[in-house]
């Protein structure tokens, strides 16, 4: 099983407050490693300063499993603590 950890999208659907716009760049340097064989671990930094567009006020992680088609449901987590970056993702097939 594998997770695509290149595919970053750095959009927000739906900002928190009026007027808040979501980064413009991806997070910085993000890796995964194997947890147990069925938990991903994985973490991440702040986009670059000139990407974050103001004050990063939580975190959102989706991810899917790569390579059962594109009709595979996206698993979502939304962290509303700033200081998150470390993440236990847990795959259920």
């Amino acid at each position: 099983m594998a997770i695509a950890l290149n595919q970053i999208d750095a959009t927000s659907e739906t900002p928190t407050e009026p007027g808040e716009k979501a980064p413009s760049g991806p997070p910085v340097g993000l890796v995964g490693l194997a947890h147990s064989a069925s938990q991903i671990m994985i973490q991440w930094q702040p986009p670059d300063e000139e990407h974050g567009n103001g004050m990063i006020t939580g975190n959102m992680v989706r991810n899917r499993l790569h390579g059962y088609g594109e009709n595979t449901p996206w698993s979502n987590r939304n962290m509303t603590n700033e200081n998150q970056r470390i993440y236990l993702i847990e795959i259920h097939v």
